[in-house]
């Protein structure tokens, strides 16, 4: 299963108890939670996320998984280890509090099962976090904590291969060397 924005939003969902409409993506077009004008007594904490970079680390290998129909030749799949990179930010009442929590997910047999469904595992470096200022489209800025994740998983693409028709570049369609 590919780790996608949508995988990863499930995930933190998950993991931090959450509605999964605070977990937005992060873009400058989306519905902020925090918003006054959404809610004006009720400020929302919030997690925006985007996976930044996904860097195979290996060469694809193959796989042979048993088809589950009944005489069907088995299926081929191709394997690539990779690594994301993931930007979160947190803002909101004990975004603090939420961003030092992080450090502590390598540890949290919980958060391995939930990335493990996924096959996925996350890499315990850079858990820490960095403090920028967030601005909120005239209402007034706020602290916003920044973390980074590195989260290893396999990338898995059915690879069942076919014969190719062969068209030749006069248009007439050749099949097993025989023109059509």
């Amino acid at each position: 299963m590919a780790l996608t924005q949508s995988t990863l939003r499930s995930i933190l969902a998950q993991i931090l108890l959450v509605d999964q409409k605070y977990i937005v993506p992060k873009q400058g077009n989306w519905w902020n939670p925090q918003d006054q004008l959404n809610e004006p007594n009720k400020p929302r904490t919030w997690i925006a996320h985007k996976i930044g970079r996904a860097r195979p680390v290996s060469t694809p290998c193959l796989d042979q998984i048993e088809s589950s129909t009944p005489g069907d030749p088995d299926d081929l799949y191709s394997l690539v280890d990779v690594i994301s990179v993931v930007d979160l930010q947190i803002v909101g009442a004990g975004s603090e509090e939420l961003a030092q929590s992080f450090m502590h997910w390598p540890a949290r047999a919980d958060v391995a099962t939930f990335f493990g469904n996924h096959e996925c595992t996350l890499m315990d470096t850079e858990l820490g976090y960095t403090v920028t200022e967030f601005y909120q489209d005239g209402v007034n800025d706020i602290v916003a904590y920044n973390i980074r994740l590195n989260i290893a998983w396999i990338n898995r693409q059915a690879i069942n291969q076919t014969v190719v028709t062969e068209v030749s570049v006069t248009g007439d369609v050749i099949t097993g060397g025989i023109n059509v």
